[in-house]
């Protein structure tokens, strides 16, 4: 019995650490912190290499230890890809909802009636600090680009850039787009800003800006709201 003990001691000793194991566990607790930055490639790779070395522990008969690095491994990569996975659900829904406001957004301004009524459209506009927009502009804005193109069809986006303010955690994003309408298509950009709410998760996308570039129009560019030097310009020279 006296050299059972020694003997028990000197195979425990001669156990190595799988370096699968090793690999897996160090990846795993990586994977976290990086889920975003490497798209859970990190924690699929924990994961594989989790499994691999739990095979070749068992495999070993006794020459590897580490099954504890290797399942910590396997369950931390695991969760970290499970949840970058519902974290880009929930996002492309939200990114549905901010698709579905945007356009409705844009036809709402487009479509918005020359009358001295109440124009809803302006609801769906924040404009920027130092800027003032009233519902006449919104009108005025919408008549002349009817006039110049018929009516709105359709909103594409062709590329995006985001500037968060932390301070007001209000987030600002520049659309590049073309705007389809029926005498047909022109460049231009759309300015919007995401503010968030107290009583939603999803924080609200107003209107900041709308720009479309045409070369026969005054400054070479169709814009509201109207920027303050070019009002007192047309002022000046009616």
């Amino acid at each position: 019995m006296q050299d059972e003990l020694p003997a028990r001691a000197r195979a425990a000793a001669a156990q190595t650490v799988s370096r699968l194991a090793l690999a897996s566990f160090v990846l795993g607790l990586l994977a976290w912190p990086l889920m975003c930055l490497s798209e859970g490639v990190i924690g699929m790779v924990a994961v594989m290499l989790g499994m691999m070395a739990l095979d070749r522990i068992r495999a070993s008969a006794g020459a590897l230890r580490g099954k504890a690095f290797a399942w910590t491994g396997i369950g931390t990569g695991l969760a970290s890809v499970l949840l970058l996975l519902a974290m880009l659900l929930v996002f492309q829904r939200v990114q549905r909802q901010w698709n579905f406001e945007l356009d409705a957004s844009v036809r709402a301004t487009f479509a918005a009636a020359q009358t001295d009524g109440d124009d809803g459209a302006l609801g769906n506009w924040s404009p920027p600090a130092g800027s003032a927009l009233d519902a006449k502009e919104i009108r005025a804005f919408a008549e002349d680009v009817r006039n110049r193109y018929g009516a709105f069809q359709a909103l594409l986006v062709s590329d995006e850039s985001a500037s968060p303010d932390l301070f007001s955690g209000k987030h600002s994003v520049t659309l590049q787009v073309d705007f389809e309408f029926d005498g047909g298509r022109r460049p231009g950009v759309v300015r919007t800003v995401l503010t968030p709410v107290s009583d939603s998760l999803v924080p609200r996308m107003r209107l900041e800006g709308i720009v479309i570039e045409d070369s026969a129009a005054p400054g070479g560019r169709l814009e509201l709201p109207v920027p303050s030097d070019r009002g007192r310009r047309e002022g000046e020279h009616p």
